[in-house]
């Protein structure tokens, strides 16, 4: 499963929706997203990641996060439009 989301703050889960989907329907949902006028946006580290500091959120975001140990597949990764890391400390 990845859980999908758009920005959000602690307790944001109260406010904003927080829509799970299951990787047989990601691509479908994306798509949709996209078609919405969403910008999908991986928190993951890849090669052309951005550090989230430095990062301008769209107003309109749907975020895809991964699984804690394997984090985004790499087919995923395809289907959004940014990158975006959190530095390790």
């Amino acid at each position: 499963c990845y859980l999908l989301s758009f920005i959000s703050s602690v307790s944001a889960e109260k406010h904003l929706p927080i829509v799970e989907v299951t990787a047989k329907n990601l691509q479908s949902y994306l798509q949709q997203k996209k078609a919405e006028g969403y910008a999908v946006i991986a928190i993951e580290q890849t090669a052309s990641s951005k550090n989230i500091a430095q990062f301008r959120f769209p107003k309109k975001s749907v975020l895809v996060l991964g699984q804690e140990q394997e984090g985004v597949p790499p087919d995923a990764l395809q289907w959004v439009d940014h990158c975006v890391e959190i530095p390790q400390l």
